[in-house]
């Protein structure tokens, strides 16, 4: 699965002469492209006509090493594990997808209207699927955060979770539901007051595909906002 994203931010402007704040909007815009995802499933040979192919195999580790064969022989440039399931089928394994969104620096959004910030606040989180042509539900996702240096490779103690969206359905759009965890929300609030204005964004998902089922085709732009509040000298 291949994703493309690019910084956007919008403003949506909550002016007080008297406090000297401005609530704005920063959005992420994100797609995911499946047409290209489904490439990992040719590279595999488990693709017959349009549909995730299931070579029959013997359930253990003699049907594991099989499936891995099949798929290691078709191709070296596959991103998919196989193994045998105890239906006797070659089923690619769940894959984990992480999704680097970058660095938001707080302080530089909030800049073109307050010229010294005093103070920022990270008030909620919210998304919305502009577009969606994709043949199969995207499963839920959860948003996650960290300091600027936190990288894929170590999420678990570097991140934490801010907000979980919940599983997209094929070709739906509009605004989503998520759930926002509000301890980590609270955790990101200090520490983008106490500590630092830059932090990273990660989308995290399991991708977990049957024998059988439909190629997958189709792409997702998604918007990622977070709802900030900066205290200061209004410009």
């Amino acid at each position: 699965m291949t994703s493309t994203r690019g910084a956007l931010v919008s403003f949506a402007f909550v002016l007080s002469a008297c406090s000297g704040s401005v609530t704005f909007r920063s959005t992420i815009d994100y797609s995911v492209n499946l047409d290209s995802y489904s490439a990992n499933f040719t590279n595999a040979g488990l693709v017959s006509g349009m549909m995730i192919s299931a070579p029959s195999c013997t359930p253990g580790a003699a049907g594991d090493m099989y499936c891995r064969g099949l798929a290691q022989s078709a191709s070296a440039g596959t991103d998919l594990e196989v193994r045998c399931n105890s239906m006797g089928e070659c089923d690619p394994e769940p894959y984990h997808l992480i999704e680097d969104l970058g660095v938001q620096n707080l302080d530089d959004l909030a800049s073109p209207k307050v010229s010294v910030i005093d103070r920022l606040m990270v008030l909620g989180v919210d998304a919305t699927r502009r577009t969606n042509t994709t043949n199969l539900d995207i499963p839920s996702f959860q948003l996650v955060w960290g300091s600027e240096s936190a990288s894929s490779g170590n999420l678990a103690s570097s991140t934490k979770l801010l907000a979980t969206v919940p599983a997209i359905p094929s070709g739906s759009t509009g605004a989503l539901d998520i759930e926002v965890n509000a301890e980590g929300l609270a955790e990101l609030d200090t520490y983008v007051r106490a500590t630092s204005p830059k932090i990273r964004l990660f989308l995290v998902t399991n991708v977990d595909l049957e024998p059988n089922q439909q190629i997958p085709s189709g792409h997702l732009d998604l918007t990622v906002g977070l709802i900030i509040r900066a205290s200061g000298h209004l410009r």
